[in-house]
């Protein structure tokens, strides 16, 4: 079952509304609090570090022998990290669960005082990607643990308060994704000192995408894996995209039908199907122009380029199909005759349906009937509406029925207009032919004689 946007019937369909971890994040784990000097045991100088999440206060006093007594310099250095989109809301690590998405863009705002008697400027920085490691020169800065930083990455934020002065900055950054299989590590440090440093450091470890998973591959009207190009058909699965929605008049192109949703992509045969609907459980969209015929691969790219495992399917000619009520086992063709639908009374919850009679001429839709008169690419939006470039045939409990008019309407979407023959009452089987093809066996309208 597939959700249309242009086709004002009341389809019913169920989607899932779970959460999608397919992009992968980055998951704070600890902040470390790491201090050193790079001239530990001497005699003529002293220091003090009082370290909190948020800001570090450094003091260093350094003896000097000609003046005959000790000077103090201090450094008082405080930071926050916001998120822009969010109104500038405060997104500093402060407890566990914390996250980082990639391609989330943060906000530093930073702020330097410094008070010296032997120094005459502080300086302090906020580095991404530059996790402090021990070696015996003292605590070094290096991205051994994530290469794609290179060594010695430039401070996001760089600040140098002069003598009883304050320096304030702010700088926006991009989290970047981590790798698509496996382990690394983010770290976010601010640091600062004199003659030694103290520093907080976030540390944020990589959770991998979890690849798209394809449990089926239907057409829209018959369930069954056998689709064509124009046509409707619907990937089922898990983890197929992170949230639910369908598109919008801003992820077309002009004429041009989306090929991806939030970064989302099918392919059939290697080509990108036209993408209508995502949520983590079903993508709904429109096959493409392909002239083969025959088992054909289809994929789900996910945003990271993280891959689905490929799923078989028959790539045929023709697939007609009619689209079916959702409820009583998805037996029965969505048909109206005038303004009303046909279906048993209370068919569906919501809408008004009563038997069709003999004589009566109803409209159906489907997909898959295959060309038109006008030729229309899958890729572009259908409009206006062009009989089949073929004949089809209808059949209503066996009987011969006539077609008045068949034809495309819209993207993938066909309309059939047929007189209902004399028939007896109750179910009967509706089938249309074309070409050679035949729509699904065993689906039905209801016949009420008068």
């Amino acid at each position: 079952m597939i959700r249309l946007i242009a086709l004002a019937i009341p389809l019913i369909c169920l989607t899932a509304t779970l959460s999608a971890q397919n992009g992968g994040y980055w998951n704070y784990s600890t902040t470390n609090f790491w201090k050193y000097s790079p001239q530990a045991g001497r005699t003529d100088a002293r220091w003090a570090q009082n370290i909190l999440v948020d800001s570090i206060e450094f003091t260093f006093e350094n003896y000097s022998a000609p003046a005959g007594k000790w000077f103090t310099d201090t450094e008082t250095f405080k930071w926050d990290m916001l998120d822009p989109t969010l109104q500038n809301i405060s997104i500093l690590p402060r407890n566990a669960n914390g996250t980082l998405q990639p391609g989330q863009k943060v906000r530093f705002n930073a702020t330097l005082r410094f008070n010296g008697q032997y120094y005459t400027t502080g300086g302090a920085k906020i580095n991404i990607g530059e996790p402090p490691r021990e070696t015996p020169n003292g605590w070094k800065s290096s991205t051994d643990l994530y290469p794609m930083w290179g060594w010695m990455t430039d401070a996001v934020v760089y600040l140098n308060a002069v003598n009883n002065g304050t320096a304030s900055d702010s700088a926006d950054a991009v989290i970047p994704k981590g790798p698509n299989t496996g382990t690394a590590q983010l770290t976010i440090t601010c640091s600062t000192g004199i003659q030694g440093t103290a520093a907080v450091e976030y540390i944020y470890n990589w959770v991998a995408p979890v690849p798209p998973t394809i449990s089926g591959v239907t057409n829209a009207t018959t369930g069954k894996p056998v689709i064509t190009p124009g046509a409707w058909f619907t990937v089922w699965g898990a983890n197929l995209a992170g949230k639910s929605r369908s598109w919008t008049g801003t992820d077309f192109s002009g004429q041009q039908l989306p090929t991806t949703l939030d970064g989302i992509q099918v392919t059939v045969h290697g080509r990108p199907a036209l993408v209508s609907f995502i949520s983590p459980t079903q993508i709904n969209a429109l096959a493409p122009t392909d002239s083969f015929t025959g088992e054909a691969d289809v994929q789900v790219l996910a945003s990271n380029d993280i891959k689905s495992t490929t799923f078989k399917v028959t790539l045929a000619k023709l697939a007609p199909g009619f689209f079916l009520y959702q409820v009583a086992g998805a037996k029965y063709v969505i048909a109206h005759a005038g303004n009303e639908y046909i279906g048993n009374p209370a068919l569906v919850q919501g809408l008004t349906t009563r038997p069709v009679k003999p004589g009566e001429i109803i409209t159906l839709y489907g997909t898959g009937f295959g060309p038109t008169t006008r030729t229309y690419a899958p890729e572009t939006m259908v409009s206006g509406s062009s009989p089949l470039a073929s004949a089809v045939t209808f059949t209503i409990g066996g009987v011969p029925a006539p077609a008045l008019w068949a034809g495309q309407i819209g993207s993938g979407l066909y309309q059939c207009n047929v007189q209902v023959p004399d028939v007896p009452n109750g179910d009967q089987e509706i089938v249309a032919t074309v070409d050679g093809a035949s729509t699904l066996a065993g689906v039905a309208i209801t016949v009420q004689r008068n």
